[in-house]
């Protein structure tokens, strides 16, 4: 694992470094959890600046430059700004940063996601609990 995340710092830190609206970025799933397979993706995340608008564009951009730098098409790239709050929360809390270009934005960024996901934390845990009930209900008779 350490030589996977040293190898993605090394071959995208140029990459992230080159667009000042990436403030950070991280890998998170199976590739750092050491549940690979040979078929196995790479989960990449990036935060972008919240000042400036990162478009589709930009987007396909820094998809073909990722892709042009490991080599691969391997791998799924999301933008945690626009992710659902329990994806944003679990890369946050389990993934390791790879690039970052800007301590206080992130940090404020990570507290939000942080503040959001405990307070929707007991409804979410509602939910869960409903729609599990529901499914031992209907199918496990």
């Amino acid at each position: 694992m350490n030589d996977l995340i040293s190898k993605l710092k090394s071959k995208l830190t140029p990459v992230f470094s080159q667009d000042s609206k990436i403030i950070s970025a991280y890998v998170f799933g199976s590739s750092i959890q050491g549940l690979t397979h040979p078929k196995s993706d790479i989960d990449l995340a990036i935060l972008v600046s919240f000042d400036k608008k990162f478009s589709l564009d930009d987007l396909l951009n820094l998809e073909v430059k990722i892709t042009l730098a490991l080599k691969t098409e391997n791998y799924d790239l999301i933008v945690l700004n626009n992710a659902p709050l329990t994806l944003k929360f679990r890369i946050i809390s389990e993934g390791i940063i790879i690039y970052n270009a800007n301590d206080k934005i992130r940090c404020d960024f990570e507290e939000r996601v942080m503040q959001e996901y405990y307070d929707f934390l007991p409804r979410l845990k509602e939910f869960n609990s409903e729609y599990f009930s529901a499914l031992r209900e209907n199918y496990l008779k």
